[in-house]
């Protein structure tokens, strides 16, 4: 439960320092399946409306104009949601089909999913990128 929040607030520590975000006409919209009911008791629903506001203060805080959040358990998505707006001034709401540029945010990613992957010896620090990609060279 510990990594779980860990990995959440990293998430939504690293979410909240976007300021730009857009929304690719190109490319069809992604259907995504819905929040599910399952995993909600009391106290998860009063840390996930504790969340929100946090996350709606965050985003006050800092004059970010929108950000989004998912939390995925057991390969399912048990919360997901917009706040705020793709961009300040307008009206355009942050949705589940909104995509944000995330620059070089995506290099602290990979170190924390890195690190826990280690801790579950599912990765070695000292091992060759080769012996985990076979078309690595």
């Amino acid at each position: 439960m510990i990594r779980f929040l860990i990995v959440t607030f990293l998430f939504v520590l690293t979410s909240i320092s976007f300021h730009a975000c857009t929304e690719i006409q190109s490319e069809p919209k992604i259907t995504l399946p819905a929040a599910e009911e399952w995993f909600m008791d009391d106290s998860t629903a009063l840390y996930l409306d504790t969340f929100s506001a946090a996350f709606e203060e965050g985003l006050t805080n800092q004059s970010i104009p929108g950000g989004a959040v998912v939390i995925v358990k057991e390969g399912r998505v048990i919360y997901q949601k917009g706040f705020g707006v793709k961009e300040t001034g307008k009206t355009d709401n942050v949705d589940e089909h909104t995509v944000f540029r995330i620059g070089s945010v995506s290099k602290g990613f990979a170190s924390v999913l890195a690190g826990v992957l280690a801790e579950e010896d599912l990765l070695s620090w000292d091992g060759s990128v080769s012996s985990y990609l076979d078309d690595f060279k």
